[in-house]
């Protein structure tokens, strides 16, 4: 009879993620992985192949949470603009709420890792391009509703919401006034008017 696994595999995945957000990837020892997820190295390697892979499913499960949150947040406003700011707002306020102020995974792991690890870039890029493809579509509803002017470059803008959106965490880790940081995004999204 064939032994089953003790252990849900997206838990440990989380766990790991939540580690690997923390203390980056280098930093994190596999003992570090062992003790903070609650499996033994057999159990671990069981089921990924090594460090390296647990992370990888680490990143690709935060990006696909912070994609569905920004899909769901922008969802729910009935004005483009409003929900642009609101997005941002928010996530300056994610990340100055966060006592360990992590701020962003992806961000993070883009500065310690890239260039050097050409699986993760096209990881990275695939999450910039499948987030771009969200701004576009939803500033496309402002310019259907007449919101945002139809001139207005949908495909160079929602580029710059995506730097913007990433940008911020790695300010916001370091002002700790949320007024300047609004203040900033009011300025810059001053381009969709």
């Amino acid at each position: 009879m064939a032994r089953t696994k003790g252990f849900n595999k997206e838990d440990v995945v989380e766990r790991a993620m939540n580690l690997f957000w923390k203390q980056g990837y280098h930093a994190t020892s596999m003992q570090d992985i062992v003790t903070h997820v609650g499996l033994n190295r057999s159990s671990l390697y069981e089921s990924f192949e090594g460090k390296k892979d647990l992370f990888d499913q680490s990143l690709d499960n935060y990006c696909r949470i912070n994609r569905e949150g920004v899909k769901s947040l922008l969802s729910n406003e009935e004005s483009v603009k409003a929900g642009i700011r609101n997005l941002l707002y928010s996530s300056v306020a994610c990340t100055l709420e966060d006592e360990e102020r992590k701020g962003c995974f992806v961000v993070n792991s883009t500065t310690e890792l890239v260039p050097g690890d050409e699986v993760l870039l096209k990881a990275l890029s695939r999450n910039r391009m499948l987030f771009e493809k969200v701004f576009q579509g939803f500033l496309k509803k402002g310019i259907e509703s007449g919101e945002i002017s139809p001139d207005k470059d949908i495909k160079t803008l929602s580029g710059l919401i995506y730097t913007l959106f990433s940008g911020l965490n790695v300010i916001a880790k370091l002002e700790k006034s949320p007024k300047k940081l609004m203040a900033q995004i009011d300025l810059v999204l001053g381009v969709l008017d």
